[in-house]
């Protein structure tokens, strides 16, 4: 009991792990990504009230060389320990990068995005959390802060709202309150050093439930002032989860830049350029290679329209399924393509030329089974251009 009376915030190894470009081919991507990263991500990290810390950023085995040497730029000089890894974010990479750097008995993880960002006093909250838990006795504990903010820097067209459904719905710009337990940048881990810990990736998938299944703590924390940040634009890869669901926070761009370590003079900048971003043609996964290279230009205004994404529509006759495709900006050889879900195969191409194509097919199944894609011919290779993200429905 007097170890542990006389922790304090020096004795914990604290780790924080990021993914940063991971598969990503186009450099376009990591242009706009650098520009993010500095002000958003990097900013906070270096702002923070405690930099004792130990920042492991994962950049994956396909590394570009020229990413790889302007990150360690902006790395260096930096307070706050780190390490570039060549590798994937995984269970045995982490456990490889604790061993490497652990020197105290109790170790802390978390994560954040390469495009988030935390309070500028969050890793000392945690750490004091972290304090308190150990002085009643826990070990070997998950915990989460619950509140934070989503903040839509311009108006932003809901991506994911636009690939699954074909709806085109504006977000408007501003600050909005976030509750999120166990979202991936606010959900940390404490263990006693050697202690394993294979669930890391998977605490926010599960809400947090992942802990119990392994005999761990679950605990979630509501603190006075947002501890998260949620950066949203125009390549964030998921929908806008509250922007239209609640008020806005009445905060200025100075404040929040001051509450969570922003680079104020970076941000104006992205502000500025806004209008200039694209948006991606279609949708990213974790592992999709040439992920980032794909981008669709959006106008901003409420009333633009549609024009710029091509429109689907799609009809059943009995076994047959007829599609429209309107408003395709592809040039070169290209096709519509039909995947086959439950056989994992191709089972209808239609080539194309000119913005507008039709076509059917002979349903197998159910329309749920079947995707639609529409492929460009590049390099003598055929690329995905644009995917539906949904599967075809009963009309």
């Amino acid at each position: 009991m007097n170890a542990r009376i006389n922790l304090n915030s020096n004795s914990f190894d604290f780790f924080i792990f990021t993914r940063f470009g991971i598969d990503v081919e186009d450099l376009e991507w990591f242009e706009n990504r650098f520009r993010i990263f500095e002000a958003i991500t990097l900013s906070s990290m270096k702002n923070q009230t405690d930099t004792n810390f130990t920042w492991i950023i994962f950049i994956g085995e396909k590394f570009i060389d020229s990413i790889n040497a302007r990150l360690t730029d902006l790395l260096a000089g930096s307070q706050f320990k780190y390490e570039i890894v060549k590798d994937r974010q995984c269970n045995e990479t982490i456990k490889n990068a604790i061993a490497k750097h652990a020197t105290n008995d109790y170790i802390i993880s978390g994560r954040i995005d390469d495009d988030d960002a935390w309070s500028i006093n969050h890793i000392n909250e945690i750490k004091q959390t972290c304090l308190s838990l150990i002085k009643k006795g826990k070990e070997n504990f998950g915990f989460s802060y619950e509140d934070g903010v989503e903040w839509l820097y311009t108006d932003l067209i809901d991506i994911t709202k636009l690939h699954n459904d074909g709806q085109r719905i504006v977000r408007k710009e501003g600050c909005y309150p976030y509750n999120c337990p166990f979202h991936s940048m606010s959900s940390f881990v404490l263990v006693k050093k050697g202690t394993e810990f294979p669930f890391f990736n998977r605490i926010h998938g599960t809400r947090g439930d992942i802990l119990l299944e392994y005999n761990f703590g679950k605990y979630t924390f509501k603190t006075e002032k947002p501890s998260w940040l949620y950066f949203r634009h125009q390549q964030t890869n998921s929908s806008t989860h509250k922007a239209h669901k609640m008020p806005k926070l009445d905060i200025s761009l100075q404040s929040l830049c001051s509450t969570f370590g922003l680079n104020l003079e970076k941000v104006e900048d992205l502000i500025s350029d806004a209008s200039n971003i694209k948006y991606p043609m279609k949708k990213r996964r974790h592992g999709d290679e040439n992920k980032g290279n794909i981008l669709l230009d959006i106008s901003m205004g409420q009333n633009s329209g549609s024009d710029a994404m091509p429109i689907i529509t799609y009809t059943t006759a009995g076994s047959v399924m007829s599609f429209k495709i309107e408003n395709i900006k592809f040039s070169g050889e290209s096709r519509a393509c039909i995947y086959d879900r439950e056989n994992k195969v191709y089972v209808h191409f239609t080539p194309f030329t000119g913005d507008t194509i039709t076509s059917s097919f002979i349903l197998e199944g159910k329309p749920s089974r079947y995707m639609l894609k529409i492929q460009v011919k590049e390099d003598r290779k055929w690329k995905d251009k644009l995917f539906s993200g949904k599967k075809f429905i009963e009309i």
